[in-house]
């Protein structure tokens, strides 16, 4: 949406972020505890404010950012107190994440069409 132009929705303030390869290695590190006793855990990343992200964003496309609504008092994130106790991890810096998402949509790169729909406030995607 930033690099398109479009508005950023801002209905849900905050959302959870993490790097597909944090994600897949967390995922196969969770086999080594895993057990019919163990407890469900969410993998997925940090919480982080959907307006600083779009900002961030566009200053590295070098674009302006719109948004509409405003920050909602809650938000649906994910609490992964459990999986970072079970399984430690230093997760992709959002900087880092930054960079290759602007360096990725400014060459053209391949988009899949699968939006993550942060946006959705209901459960259900």
């Amino acid at each position: 949406r930033v690099h398109a132009g479009e508005p950023v929705p801002l209905g849900r303030g905050y959302a959870n972020v993490i790097w597909q390869g944090d994600a897949n290695a967390l995922a196969l590190r969770a086999l080594t505890v895993a057990s019919p006793d163990a407890p469900a855990l969410n993998v997925s990343g940090p919480i982080v404010s959907v307006r600083e992200v779009a900002t961030r964003l566009a200053e590295r496309l070098r674009t302006a950012v719109s948004f509409e609504g405003e920050e909602a008092v809650d938000a649906l994130v994910v609490n992964t107190d459990a999986l970072a106790a079970a399984l430690p991890y230093d997760a992709m810096p959002l900087d880092t994440l930054l960079n290759w998402t602007a360096a990725w949509v400014s060459q053209g790169g391949r988009l899949l069409g699968k939006p993550t729909k942060f946006e959705v406030r209901s459960g259900s995607y």
